[in-house]
């Protein structure tokens, strides 16, 4: 138990750089969100690599201590993840559809991904058991991996997407200008704007934040 101690401090730590960096370097929220990723990756790459702590140096069990702290930062991308949605989902529906998907799939992980984490101890017994839960590290690598590919690939898109945007609104498409939407010919009914429930996708005037 006291070797996770500094978890808490090193996961608060890393939440407020996911929030500030993006607020005082503007366009850098999903850069950010990949370089905190590559944080739990790389130390649970190295957990999976390092000896266990009952036959190695005083050195390595640093190593393995700290890359325990290091690999339990899931706290910042999530946060990352979240205020992505946040900003760049559009639109009334497609928001509250996509936000609930976004907590049923955070649930299912939570539910799913401790059976990995000492299969073979429950299955063998004791005298086969595996002190480094290998399937728990592997099942996280790949995770961490497929997180980065989908910031990777979701920053592309959406780069293009606003460069093409930006070069109709600059050829003289009004609808593609920023705020487009929000014109004269735009209604109001009940005091909320019938143009609120426009995707990201049907909102040509809606730059996505990267």
């Amino acid at each position: 138990m006291l070797v996770g101690l500094p978890t808490g401090v090193i996961n608060f730590t890393t939440v407020w750089i996911s929030a500030l960096v993006p607020h005082f370097f503007p366009n850098t929220r999903i850069y950010t969100a990949i370089a905190l990723t590559m944080i739990p990756l790389g130390a649970t790459v190295a957990l999976l690599v390092l000896p266990s702590t009952t036959d190695c140096t005083n050195c390595v069990r640093w190593g393995v201590a700290a890359s325990t702290w290091l690999a339990q930062l899931g706290s910042a991308p999530l946060c990352a993840s979240a205020s992505l949605l946040a900003s760049n989902v559009k639109g009334n529906t497609k928001k509250s559809i996509v936000s609930a998907g976004f907590f049923i799939a955070g649930c299912a992980g939570a539910i799913v991904s401790p059976y990995a984490w000492g299969k073979k101890e429950r299955e063998k017994g004791n005298e086969n058991r595996d002190l480094k839960y290998t399937e728990g590290y592997i099942l996280n690598i790949v995770c961490w991996t497929c997180l980065l590919a989908v910031f990777s690939i979701y920053l592309l898109l959406i780069k293009r997407k606003n460069r093409f945007r930006d070069q109709m609104a600059a050829e003289g498409y009004l609808e593609y200008a920023t705020g487009g939407q929000h014109d004269e010919n735009s209604h109001t009914q009940i005091g909320v704007s019938e143009d609120s429930d426009l995707t990201d996708l049907q909102d040509k005037g809606f730059r996505y934040s990267t």
